[in-house]
């Protein structure tokens, strides 16, 4: 009889030990200090970040306080199904600023006419005062490795993106004035044709770095004196592509 609750007695203590573990790793994941728990969301992109939501209760609200934005359509097999999820990341997100927005997609137009989908995540970009953008536009046809200026249909251009931001799209007889960006300080731009709104694009005015990267460029060359803070100028240009910098 004795032996028999020894047994039940030090089972007893196994289980309440095993019980103790799963409550302690339980809590290491809930009550992770908040900056290690965005320091590791920022590692992430967006669409592991929100991922992590199912996590605990905690996660479940954590992706939408991150500064980063790091929207890539390369992990949707679906161009549609990239809209919606960018969609729904701009509408749940806190209306909090932005340190970063990477946007690699493909340009499709939004519902009820709304725009271009690069365009509605540029504006919600520098809406946000966001610091660092890069567009990397996508051609449909992903066979096009490099394209060349001759299949001027797989760029987009740069006065359609950053439209309220260009003096050109401004007519005097409309009310609404040209916006400005006092935050942005670094644009990298991919695959994005350098038109006549890039000369008159003066809403900027803070901008120190511009990346231009297999942007071809048309007659009107690359205009610089709209950014009076510039430091540092990278091109990339692509083959056969007219360009010149003033």
């Amino acid at each position: 009889m004795n032996n028999g609750g020894e047994l039940r007695k030090a089972g007893k203590r196994r289980h309440d030990k095993e019980d103790t573990t799963t409550t302690i790793t339980t809590d290491r994941l809930t009550h992770l200090p908040e900056p290690i728990l965005y320091h590791i969301l920022l590692l992430l992109s967006t669409k592991l970040a929100v991922q992590t939501s199912v996590l605990s209760r905690d996660w479940n609200r954590a992706w939408k306080h991150v500064p980063v934005l790091n929207l890539h359509k390369g992990s949707f097999y679906l161009a549609h199904k990239f809209d919606s999820f960018v969609s729904k990341v701009l509408s749940l997100r806190y209306d909090l600023k932005l340190h970063k927005v990477f946007y690699y997609g493909v340009d499709r137009s939004t519902p009820k006419g709304k725009g271009s989908r690069s365009l509605q995540v540029v504006d919600y970009a520098l809406s946000h005062d966001v610091e660092e953008l890069v567009v990397h536009w996508s051609a449909r046809n992903e066979s096009f490795s490099t394209p060349a200026c001759s299949w001027p249909w797989l760029y987009r251009n740069f006065s359609a993106i950053f439209s309220d931001y260009c003096n050109t799209n401004i007519h005097k007889n409309e009310k609404r004035k040209k916006k400005t960006s006092n935050h942005l300080r670094t644009l990298d731009l991919h695959w994005i044709n350098i038109d006549h709104g890039f000369a008159t694009c003066s809403g900027f005015p803070m901008l120190t770095t511009l990346s231009l990267r297999r942007c071809p460029f048309n007659s009107w060359g690359l205009i610089l004196t709209n950014f009076p803070c510039l430091k540092n100028l990278a091109i990339t240009p692509t083959m056969g592509s007219r360009w010149g910098a003033r």
